[in-house]
């Protein structure tokens, strides 16, 4: 997929509004092992350009704390108008693994400075957070396939997805009709919880949006992000 198919945003005109926020419970074999928060704090200017500023917060629950304690934290300042990241900060905490940094991307988006190293970018690449957000910016349907690329301490990932189906599911906060993504990882290991070997994806069928349901693979089986709530302004 090229970056012709995705709808070009104005800079000037909000497609994120300050407080929206959405509430995912993540579960693993029908329990309830934790909480993902994704919410927009607003409008920043990074290096000169107009950016949103998205937060994703992850924390482990109930009996997972025991067994695999997660407190994550990424955010990612995309650009008003490409969706394209400026500047990425994390604080990943996943069991024994930690992980804390920042991404810095150039003014000409040729290269990113990483806590791994200084890599040159391909077009339109992006940090672990935004090419979620992206996503949901893409004109997708079935049948088609997207190819995108994220950087990681490491280096570059490439991610290859399909649209394998529409399909219309039931989320607390109503019915939805969605497109169903799968994406699987082309190159290297995953950087994040998330980002595994084969995700799925349920995005509502609109012009800009995030997915309402997540299922990603784990070593330890399958674990699903069900959108629990959604809020347009606190």
């Amino acid at each position: 997929m090229t970056a012709s198919n995705y709808a070009a945003g104005d800079p000037e005109k909000d497609v994120f509004y300050k407080g929206e926020k959405l509430v995912y419970d993540v579960t693993w074999k029908g329990i309830k092992v934790g909480e993902n928060i994704i919410y927009i704090k607003g409008r920043a200017e990074i290096g000169g350009h107009k950016t949103y500023h998205i937060v994703s917060e992850t924390a482990s629950k109930g009996i997972a704390e025991l067994f695999f304690r997660v407190r994550d934290k990424e955010e990612t300042f995309i650009d008003s108008e490409t969706y394209y990241p400026w500047y990425y900060k994390k604080d990943i905490n996943e069991g024994s693994h930690h992980n804390k940094g920042e991404y810095i991307f150039d003014g000409g988006r040729e290269t990113v400075v990483t806590p791994g190293g200084k890599y040159s970018i391909p077009s339109g690449c992006h940090d672990p957070l935004s090419v979620l957000i992206y996503c949901g910016f893409l004109k997708i349907e079935k049948g088609e396939d997207i190819l995108l690329n994220y950087v990681t301490d490491k280096g570059i990932r490439t991610i290859n997805g399909k649209v394998l189906r529409e399909e219309t599911v039931s989320v607390p906060p109503g019915r939805f009709k969605t497109k169903v993504v799968e994406f699987k990882l082309k190159s290297g290991n995953p950087n994040q919880l998330r980002l595994s070997s084969s995700t799925l994806l349920w995005f509502a069928d609109k012009n800009r949006s995030l997915p309402v349901l997540v299922k990603f693979k784990t070593k330890y089986g399958y674990v699903k992000c069900v959108l629990k709530d959604y809020k347009i302004n606190e």
